[in-house]
């Protein structure tokens, strides 16, 4: 992949989306707009959409998985198509011209937000690189472990929320990193998404549903955050840690009603 240039060295930095964009963005409208470029890129399944959320000058490339250089500047909200064919890997890096404001990146394709970052430093600049995401069924399936967690992302509200975050960078800095949470995340996704859009799709015609999701999924993603926390970096560890919290999980969401179910029980026996 060629190397990307630009007129001055930024500073690359890893963290996620979640600022305010005071009087020049309300989070309703960054959110609207995230979804118009979603929509926009499942109508090209082999393209990417780069969208720049900023409130001052920026400048930067995005070197696709071909390979070639795409250097762009401006202002303000923009976004553009890449090529991100099967399995292709891209890199993205813009920086801000101005002392002040702030600079969002994000990457869309296939209607998932892939990746993302931000920065309100002085000056200061986002660097990505990812691989192309294909979901299972589209034709230029690769068999790609990426995606978006639809569950999560609905019951929260949007994709940049905490708990969705961390799934995203458990699955990408973790389990992606190893033959063994590799293959889990490969079956893993052709069960998840075989029910999860109808889910997702009528939390968000029903509140209620949507706040009960929200109530049972919570304990689960809590305790997936221990991950994060560890080294995973042989199977044995993956499979060690993951059969750990299987059984965390089933002591939680079974474990635990069914000891209370026996007590009340007990309660009214002895009553």
């Amino acid at each position: 992949m060629k190397k990307l240039i630009f007129l001055f060295s930024i500073i690359s930095l890893s963290v996620w989306m979640n600022i305010d964009y005071a009087d020049a963005q309300t989070q309703e409208q960054v959110n609207n707009r995230v979804d118009l470029e979603k929509r926009k890129s499942l109508q090209n399944p082999d393209k990417a959409i780069v969208i720049i959320l900023s409130n001052t000058q920026w400048t930067g490339a995005v070197a696709d998985s071909n390979g070639d250089v795409i250097s762009k500047g401006g202002d303000g909200v923009q976004s553009f198509m890449f090529d991100c064919g099967r399995n292709g890997i891209f890199t993205v890096e813009f920086a801000m011209l101005s002392p002040e404001g702030q600079l969002d990146v994000g990457v869309i394709q296939n209607g998932v937000l892939i990746d993302q970052a931000d920065t309100t430093t002085k000056f200061g600049g986002v660097s990505l690189t990812d691989k192309c995401y294909h979901p299972a069924g589209s034709s230029s399936s690769g068999g790609s472990s990426g995606g978006g967690c639809l569950i999560a992302t609905a019951s929260y509200g949007s994709e940049l929320a905490p708990q969705v975050q961390q799934l995203r960078e458990l699955r990408d800095n973790k389990l992606l990193q190893t033959e063994s949470g590799t293959n889990f995340m490969n079956g893993f996704n052709e069960f998840y998404y075989s029910f999860s859009p109808l889910i997702a799709d009528y939390e968000r015609e029903n509140s209620l549903f949507k706040e009960v999701v929200k109530l049972a999924i919570t304990p689960m993603i809590s305790s997936l955050s221990i991950l994060n926390h560890v080294d995973l970096e042989t199977d044995t560890e993956v499979i060690s840690y993951g059969i750990s919290l299987i059984l965390l999980n089933v002591g939680m969401y079974v474990g635990v009603p069914v000891a209370v179910l026996v007590g009340i029980r007990k309660s009214k026996k002895y009553s």
